[in-house]
């Protein structure tokens, strides 16, 4: 099916995230550079999310994954 439009804000209870379209998370993986991601859509019922990034990068993921990503690599301020 094709990506749901509205706005829709999601939360992990687990990790007390709460995800949100447009909003930016930013991810730094090992000693890698920082990567920000931006929420375009969230598909509560295929529970995906579709992120893109400032070079036009853009992938789905699943809610879970991105939660899960978050938790490990995340950054709150770069």
């Amino acid at each position: 099916m094709g990506r749901r439009n509205k706005t829709v804000e999601k939360t992990n209870k687990a990790s007390a995230l709460i995800v949100r379209p447009g909003e930016s998370y930013t991810f730094q993986f090992l000693n890698n550079l920082p990567i920000t991601w931006i929420v375009d859509v969230i598909n509560e019922q295929e529970d995906r999310i579709y992120i893109h990034k400032s070079d036009g990068t853009s992938k789905m993921v699943s809610f879970r994954h991105f939660v899960d990503l978050y938790r490990r690599y995340g950054v709150s301020a770069v």
